[in-house]
C-alpha cells in the first residue's frame, strides 16, 4: 500500500505545531489512522483492500484497488471511520469514570477521535458525510445533481468561515477560521477523484497480455450487481444465457465500467 502526504497537510501540521499543539497533532494522526482503519476493514469485508492512502489537509483519502462500489457498500464504507472514530471517544469517556487518572493523557484523544467524528459527518466535499448523501441519493437515482448540490453547499461553507476571519480582523483576528475556510474550498476540486471514477481501465494500459476472467450470468441479471467482481488483477467478460442456458450475448469490461460511470453520473 502507497502512503501520500498532501502538502497542505505538512502546513497544517507545521501551523499546528507553531502554536504549541503538538499533543493535538499527535493525537489527530493516531485519530486518522483508525479512522481510515474503520473504513478499509468494512471495505475488505466486500472484497475491496486499500491500494493507497493520502493525508490531507480536512484528513486522509483512501482509494481501493476496485474503483466501483454498490451504494450500499458506499453507504457502509462512509459510514465506518467516523462511526469508530465516535466509539473510541465514548469509549475514552466510559474509562475516566472508573480510571479519572488517565483523563490528563487521553483528553488530546478523546477530543480528536470525536471532533473527527462530528466533522466527517458533515454532507461538505469531500468529507464521509458527502459519501453518505451520495450513496443514499444513488440507492434511488442518478448522483449528479446531489453532486452539484454538494458542491454549492462547501464551497458556500467555505466562503463563510472566510469573511468570519475577515471580520475577527477587526477583533481578535482568528487563522483557524481563514484555515478552515480554505481547505474547505480546496476539498471541492480534490473531491472529484473519489466522487466521478476515474477511467477504470487505465490499470492496463502498462500491460501486454491480460488475464481475463469469464462469468455466466442469466439475462435477467442486474448490471450494478457486478460491482463486486471488478478487480484490478484481471478483465472482466459476461456471457448471458437465456432460459435454456445458450449464450446469447457477450458484455465486456469496457461495456461494464461505462454503464457504472453513467450511473454514478
Amino acid at each position: 500500500m502507497k502512503v501520500k502526504i498532501h502538502p497542505l497537510f505538512i502546513v497544517f501540521i507545521c501551523i499546528s505545531i507553531f502554536f504549541g499543539n503538538v499533543h493535538l497533532v499527535v493525537s489527530y494522526l493516531l485519530v486518522l489512522l483508525i479512522h481510515e482503519f474503520g473504513h478499509a476493514m468494512v471495505a475488505k469485508k466486500y472484497n475491496n483492500e486499500l491500494s493507497s492512502l493520502c493525508f490531507m489537509p480536512f484528513g486522509a483519502a483512501m482509494n481501493l484497488k476496485r474503483e466501483f462500489m454498490s451504494p450500499k457498500q458506499e453507504l457502509y464504507v462512509a459510514i465506518a471511520g467516523p462511526l469508530l472514530n465516535l466509539i473510541c471517544a465514548l469509549s475514552i469517556v466510559v474509562l475516566w469514570w472508573f480510571f479519572p487518572s488517565i483523563y490528563s493523557f487521553t483528553f488530546y484523544f478523546c477530543f480528536a477521535s470525536f471532533v473527527t467524528a462530528i466533522y466527517n459527518f458533515l454532507p461538505l466535499l469531500p468529507l464521509d458525510g458527502s459519501r453518505i448523501v451520495l450513496a443514499l441519493f444513488s440507492m434511488r437515482r442518478k448522483r449528479g445533481k446531489a453532486y452539484k448540490v454538494l458542491r454549492i453547499l462547501t464551497i458556500g461553507v467555505g466562503v463563510v468561515f472566510i469573511i468570519l476571519f475577515i471580520i475577527s480582523a477587526f477583533y481578535t483576528i482568528n487563522y483557524n477560521l481563514a484555515l478552515i475556510g480554505l481547505f474547505t474550498i480546496i476539498g471541492v476540486f480534490d473531491s472529484s477523484e473519489y466522487i466521478y471514477t476515474k477511467n477504470y481501465l487505465t490499470k492496463f494500459e502498462s500491460k501486454d497480455v491480460l488475464k481475463t476472467k469469464f462469468f455466466t450470468v442469466k439475462k435477467n441479471f442486474k448490471l450494478t450487481d457486478v460491482y463486486k467482481y471488478l478487480s484490478s488483477e484481471y478483465y472482466l467478460v459476461l456471457i448471458v444465457l437465456n432460459d435454456d442456458n445458450k449464450p446469447i450475448k457477450t458484455i465486456y469490461e469496457s461495456e461494464i465500467v461505462k454503464y457504472l460511470v453513467e450511473q454514478k453520473c
